[in-house]
């Protein structure tokens, strides 16, 4: 079974880079990253580092009208 899509919820920004590393393969799935740590205008560009890549990060609380716009996006994406 694979996903679509990850949607990870992550407390330092040294879990998130984790995370995102161990998600690096080639047709790897997209992956959205919730924190209450991060900002409204934070750009999945700041947790993201090299080649990691982060498609969306989103700042707890969200809505589900965010959380369906990152997945329609990162989706989208591949």
């Amino acid at each position: 079974m694979t996903a679509d899509a990850i949607v990870a919820n992550v407390t330092t920004r040294r879990q998130a880079l984790i995370l995102a590393r161990s998600q690096q393969a080639p047709g790897g799935v997209p992956l959205i990253l919730t924190s209450p740590l991060f900002r409204r205008d934070l750009s999945p560009a700041a947790v993201s580092t090299g080649p990691i890549d982060v498609h969306a990060v989103l700042p707890i609380p969200f809505s589900r009208a965010e959380l369906l716009a990152a997945l329609r996006t990162a989706l989208g994406q591949r």
